[in-house]
């Protein structure tokens, strides 16, 4: 019963949408400058051209609903990689089907989260192609914001399913709209969709899940249900609006932080949140959250953190009664 109820619901409201094939693959050679584009569904010029050198790590970003290639995060993360010299930097474009278009907010929110699934499907097919290149998956991260994030999980997803895993997925802040609920897409993050998949949740029940869903999940600034974040307001606000996206955005701002900055989000390992402020932080096991979170992390982990940059705390930051209130 409840497949036919989803069926009928989204086929009212995608009643009359057409798929829009335009995605592709941008990748850097040392600068923002002259990527060198393919088609998703053609790919294999990235390795033959040499833009993508094998014998490195492969970094893919995937930015969220209505954002594309010139948007803050976009510019911020694939600038972090360039600069750091010794990885393939890439970024999948699918601007196009996540627009909102003239359809309106909701509805073209309704149909980016609908095109998250072809898109998926289509990278994994993509990175097949370019394994087939030579691509070694177990060099290959995916760094996804929002419904980025749940790209990545789709993509690992269907790779897993023809009998192949990717290294890791960090999903940062993965979209909860149409992703959680009793009507939602079933096939998006989740701890099997790459040998490690760690999630940073800094807008949990609000823009992003608040479900536990990477092999190591970590809950920075938590206080056990919705979560505004340091230095962003308190309130309602219009959808998404700038302040009302503040702690969503957040997500990407830590992570770009420990590419180059400064690995410093330790955060403490507890099997809840309670337990976490009942003992003040104190744990067996600190993980670093960020680009160089242990391979070996798993669970929950909690942090607090600084309102602005650099906004982590260091060893500080493992401790609840350090928390920054708004």
């Amino acid at each position: 019963m409840y497949d036919s109820m989803s069926r009928i619901m989204w086929t009212i409201l995608l009643l009359g949408y057409t798929y829009v094939d335009a995605a592709s693959l941008r990748c850097y050679n040392g600068s923002l400058d002259n990527p060198l584009i393919v088609p998703l569904d053609f790919p294999r010029p990235l390795i033959d051209k040499s833009c993508i050198n094998t014998s490195r790590v492969t970094k893919f970003f995937i930015s969220g609903f209505n954002r594309n290639v010139t948007g803050e995060e976009s510019v911020a993360v694939l600038s972090a990689y360039i600069k750091r010299g010794d990885v393939n930097v890439l970024y999948l474009d699918w601007a196009e089907e996540a627009k909102i278009g003239g359809l309106g907010t909701i509805l073209g929110y309704i149909k980016a989260a609908s095109n998250t699934q072809e898109v998926g499907f289509r990278f994994a097919a993509a990175l097949l192609n370019l394994r087939d290149g030579g691509l070694e998956f177990t060099k290959v991260h995916l760094v996804g914001h929002s419904l980025g994030a749940q790209i990545a999980g789709i993509t690992g997803n269907t790779l897993r399913d023809q009998g192949y895993i990717l290294q890791r997925a960090t999903c940062l802040d993965p979209a909860r709209p149409l992703y959680s609920g009793l009507i939602s897409f079933k096939n998006g993050v989740g701890p099997e969709c790459a040998k490690q998949v760690d999630v940073v949740h800094t807008d949990p029940g609000g823009y992003g899940l608040a479900e536990r869903v990477g092999t190591a999940d970590f809950w920075p600034n938590y206080e056990g249900g919705k979560t505004v974040q340091p230095g962003c307001s308190t309130g309602e606000f219009a959808l998404l609006s700038q302040d009302g996206l503040c702690s969503h955005i957040l997500a990407w701002k830590f992570f770009v932080e420990t590419i180059n900055e400064c690995n410093c989000f330790p955060a403490a390992s507890s099997p809840d949140y309670a337990t976490w402020t009942k003992t003040n932080g104190t744990t067996n096991s600190t993980i670093y959250m960020g680009e160089y979170v242990s391979p070996e992390a798993r669970g929950n982990y909690y942090l607090v953190t600084n309102d602005r940059p650099l906004y982590g705390k260091g060893d500080e930051g493992t401790n609840p009664n350090n928390r920054i209130r708004n």
